[in-house]
């Protein structure tokens, strides 16, 4: 850059000493930008990173070149323009709500995917659309988070994305309790985070204190109370059962898919022991050894995220540990239960299975959730009784087991709390007792 000539000119040396200036400030923007920007290489060999825009309703514009220095280039550029003093730091603009928010979400540690992506299915329903969402951090006040929720709970979700559900409630649209407090929880998740990053001046304690005073209130919805469509009548059960057990396998297998004949033994088994669907179609051949059936992992249902948060499919895997336990349950096959997985090895011996699932299809591959609750429907219509999924099939099989079994052995066979099994057993017999108690005082 400087010359020994004692003869360099003084414009020469004014010179000189800009365009060192300019490498300094160069310098200061790239180290400014990468403290709050991730510089990211591409599959295809390109770099991309965002960039301040106060013009996006975000904040951020992205920016992708295909070498490292085309990219610094765009970088300092976007920072200069229009003004060559200015710094990255300078023109930083804070993140919005619902950035804040998702990157919390993302940020957290230890969180099952499951959980991470029912908190991001709520962002982008209740939050990254609203006024909140788009809005940026610092300028975010307790007020408008307050308005927000108590704004959401009266109308709850978009309505274009809840016909079926409005239809079902008469129009009626605000959030049940528990739905308000998992926004709760995802707010106060994202005011942590942006503390630390000292984005906002808002105490998560104290705004968490506020919004609990002010959602203890009367405006939440609360659904009709229909305990008896929760499960299927000893009568309806047993027409379903019929259907199943009177079906002619060997005429089936030559006219039907061998599918439907292998998803009707799994909801026989949910019939005779109550358990879940996730856990059911986990299920692999080492889980039976001995007369006692081993359940120790289920089926997790998870959305795919894109890069923009957007929620773009499902994705299912099956994951070690119980739904509310680590530990497996271990249940003793009974006399009923044994004839299933004899039929089921018949049924599915000349399929490939290089994972040892009990339930399969004729490719290999393991059935899902939902095509027994499917399969469910279709057998209670031929059965002439209402369509139930293979969830109520579970909660039938607790009703009535709670009529003869001590509550602690059907918690350790079925897996559910003691107040899930005093509700379901409310369902069958204090209804019953209580019916019975009325009709005898209009004698009185």
């Amino acid at each position: 850059m400087f010359t020994d000539d004692e003869n360099m000119t003084e414009e020469e040396l004014e010179q000189a000493l800009k365009s060192l200036n300019e490498k300094k400030r160069r310098i200061q923007i790239l180290n400014d930008h990468v403290s709050s920007h991730r510089i990211t290489e591409e599959k295809g060999g390109r770099f991309s990173t965002y960039v301040p825009d106060r013009t996006k309703p975000n904040g951020l514009r992205q920016i992708k070149k295909n070498t490292m220095s085309e990219l610094e280039e765009a970088i300092v550029s976007s920072y200069l323009r229009g003004n060559s003093l200015i710094s990255a730091k300078d023109v930083r603009v804070k993140p919005t709500f619902a950035e804040v928010v998702k990157q919390a979400i993302l940020a957290k540690k230890g969180n099952l995917s499951a959980t991470k992506n029912r908190k991001m299915g709520d962002l982008n329903t209740y939050i990254k659309d609203s006024k909140l969402g788009r809005s940026h951090i610092d300028k975010v006040t307790i007020d408008d988070i307050v308005d927000f929720m108590m704004d959401t709970i009266e109308k709850g979700c978009r309505v274009d994305k809840s016909r079926k559900k409005m239809k079902a409630r008469n129009g009626d649209m605000r959030l049940q309790e528990q739905a308000a407090k998992n926004i709760r929880t995802i707010i106060i998740q994202g005011i942590r985070y942006a503390s630390r990053k000292d984005w906002t001046t808002i105490s998560a304690d104290k705004l968490f204190d506020i919004l609990k005073s002010e959602m203890e209130c009367d405006i939440y919805y609360v659904p009709e109370d229909n305990d008896l469509d929760h499960v299927l009548t000893d009568e309806q059960l047993r027409a379903v059962i019929n259907q199943i057990d009177e079906m002619d396998y060997s005429d089936w297998i030559k006219n039907h898919s061998r599918d439907s004949a292998v998803v009707d033994q799994g909801i026989l088994l949910t019939a005779y022991c109550g358990c879940r669907v996730g856990e059911l179609c986990s299920l692999k051949w080492s889980d039976i050894k001995d007369g006692v059936m081993s359940l120790q992992r289920r089926e997790s249902r998870g959305r795919v995220f894109d890069e923009n948060g957007e929620p773009v499919a499902y994705e299912f895997n099956v994951v070690p540990g119980l739904k509310k336990r680590k530990s497996a349950r271990h249940i003793p096959i009974t006399d009923r239960m044994a004839p299933i997985f004899d039929r089921l090895r018949e049924l599915t011996a000349s399929y490939e299975n290089p994972n040892n699932f009990i339930f399969i299809r004729s490719d290999g591959e393991r059935i899902q959730e939902k095509t027994f609750s499917v399969r469910l429907k279709v057998l209670c219509t031929l059965a002439g009784v209402p369509e139930r999924s293979i969830h109520k099939l579970r909660f039938s099989y607790v009703s009535r087991a709670a009529k003869t079994m001590p509550v602690k052995v059907l918690t350790e066979i079925t897996g559910s709390t003691v107040r899930m099994v005093n509700y379901y057993n409310k369902n069958t017999a204090e209804i019953k007792e209580i019916r019975e108690m009325m009709e005898r005082a209009e004698y009185l």
